[in-house]
């Protein structure tokens, strides 16, 4: 298991792949230090984003239903599974429903 500490001497570009899914999957909304950057996911600001829509009448029935299309698109074009053939479709929400879940790729 990979924890932020351990990114702490490293340069951005000595980062292995699963480092830097760590730092893109992370849900915490401070940075993550390597030995050049600092570096914040891009799906904290969509977490952070939900969180602040559901306190908020008018965008509260919307914006979780949009955060989460944005959230299943960049998973589904950052990532693959190597246990499964690389779907056909490069849309990222139906690859990503494809690769990781029960979803059949002609459904």
């Amino acid at each position: 298991m990979i924890i932020s500490i351990q990114l702490l001497k490293k340069r951005i570009n000595e980062l292995t792949f699963e480092e830097m899914a760590f730092v893109h999957l992370s849900t915490n909304n401070s940075l993550i230090f390597v030995k050049d950057y600092q570096l914040r996911s891009t799906l904290s600001f969509i977490y952070q984003n939900i969180c602040h829509a559901l306190v908020n009448e008018t965008i509260k029935q919307l914006m979780p239903y949009l955060s989460l299309c944005a959230v299943l698109d960049q998973l589904g074009i950052c990532y693959d599974r190597k246990d499964k053939i690389k779907p056909r479709y490069s849309n990222g929400i139906k690859r990503v429903l494809v690769n990781f879940s029960e979803l059949a790729e002609d459904d």
